[in-house]
């Protein structure tokens, strides 16, 4: 699936305290199954040095994936979803979310 930088007017979530070292690092999910485009893109943070500080595999991601993702996504991993293409604010993800970002961990190299 394709990521892109954020953009827009949106303001930045204070996403890093949810984070145990208080570093984290987003990207844009712009398409979901298929390649097809989401008309609600979702913005995803995760911690980069996750993996390094041994931190547990996340469960959530290892159950919506089936445990078949390449990478091992180890843990806190924030979503918002943009309320709209022009990315001016967030709402929560939603269950319907889910096939877009197992698609993603399950292509994530």
């Amino acid at each position: 699936p394709s990521q892109a930088p954020s953009q827009g007017i949106c303001p930045q979530p204070l996403v890093s305290g949810h984070f145990q070292d208080g570093q984290a690092e987003g990207i844009v999910l712009t398409q979901g199954l298929n390649g097809e485009p989401l008309r609600f893109p979702l913005h995803l943070w995760y911690s980069p040095t996750a993996l390094w500080r041994c931190a547990p595999i996340n469960r959530a991601i290892y159950h919506i994936t089936s445990g078949a993702a390449a990478k091992a996504w180890c843990g806190t991993v924030v979503v918002l979803k943009f309320n709209g293409s022009r990315r001016q604010g967030y709402s929560d993800a939603r269950s319907n979310d889910l096939p877009a970002l197992s698609a993603y961990f399950l292509t994530y190299k």
